[in-house]
C-alpha cells in the first residue's frame, strides 16, 4: 500500500530586493511622491496610536486643508476643534500634523514611518494597488517634517 501525501505551500511576498513602495505617477496631479530616499525599518517605524487616517466626516475639511500644501502643523487646540474624532483616537501630544497619503479603491494597512524629518505613509493590501487616491492622515511628532512620501506595497 502506497502513501501519496502532497504539500501546497502558498508564500506570499514582496520582492525582497525591491523597493516595497511602488512610486506614484510622476504627473502635475501627484498627491504625494512616492520616491522616498530612506529605506522603511521597524527602527524608523511609528507606533500605531500616533498616526490615524481622517475619515469620513472630516475627511472633507482635511482635504481642503491640504489642497495646496503636502501638510500643516496643527496645535493640540487645532486638532481639537478642527478633528475631534481623529483627536479621541490619538496618543496625546503637543504638535500634530495633518499630511497628504495615499490610498486606492483596495482595503489594507497603513503603517507610517519617520526617519530624519522624512515621513512616509505605506499603504499594504493583498492584490495589486489600484488606482491612486487622496487620502490625508493625522500624525503626532516631536519633530518637523522636511519631506513627505507615500505609496502602495501589494502583496500577491
Amino acid at each position: 500500500m502506497k502513501i501519496i501525501t502532497t504539500v501546497s505551500l502558498l508564500f506570499l511576498s514582496a520582492c525582497a530586493s525591491a523597493s516595497p513602495v511602488d512610486p506614484m505617477p510622476a504627473t502635475a496631479e501627484v498627491w504625494v511622491q512616492g520616491a522616498v530616499e530612506f529605506a522603511p525599518s521597524t527602527k524608523n517605524k511609528l507606533p500605531v496610536e500616533r498616526y490615524i487616517q481622517v475619515k469620513d466626516g472630516e475627511i472633507d475639511k482635511a482635504l481642503a486643508q491640504l489642497d495646496s500644501r503636502q501638510f500643516v502643523l496643527l496645535s493640540k487646540e487645532d486638532l481639537q476643534k478642527s478633528f475631534p474624532v481623529a483627536a479621541s483616537r490619538l496618543s496625546l501630544g503637543e504638535r500634530y500634523y495633518l499630511v497628504r497619503g495615499p490610498s486606492n479603491e483596495g482595503r489594507g494597512a497603513y503603517t507610517a514611518y519617520f526617519k530624519a524629518g522624512e515621513l512616509l505613509i505605506l499603504h499594504t493590501q493583498m492584490g495589486g494597488c489600484g488606482k491612486p487616491l487622496k487620502a490625508a492622515f493625522i500624525v503626532r511628532l516631536d519633530a518637523d517634517i522636511k519631506k513627505l512620501y507615500g505609496g502602495c506595497s501589494g502583496v500577491m
